[in-house]
């Protein structure tokens, strides 16, 4: 699993959620949040409704934390490639 360090927490304009930290870690789950959790006709949250709900707006939850996810992820692999590197 890919270690995601403060370094890279540090760039974000804010504290990131600990659901991001851990899917960070997790790039097949947060891609397949970012695909599941998509905007319908309707401004809301394609996966987050059932039957009898209409869903929540969009971008639900867990859309912004597999976005923030993409990001942390994102960074550490660029950080990782440019020889970034902090000890934790």
């Amino acid at each position: 699993m890919q270690q995601v360090d403060s370094a890279v927490t540090a760039d974000l304009a804010t504290e990131p959620h600990p659901l991001a930290l851990a899917l960070a870690a997790m790039p097949e789950v947060w891609r397949s949040l970012l695909i599941d959790h998509e905007r319908d006709s309707y401004g809301r949250c394609a996966a987050c409704r059932t039957s009898g709900t209409p869903g929540v707006p969009w971008p639900c939850t867990l859309r912004v934390a597999a976005e923030d996810a993409r990001d942390l992820s994102d960074r550490a692999v660029s950080q990782s490639r440019s020889g970034v590197c902090e000890a934790s």
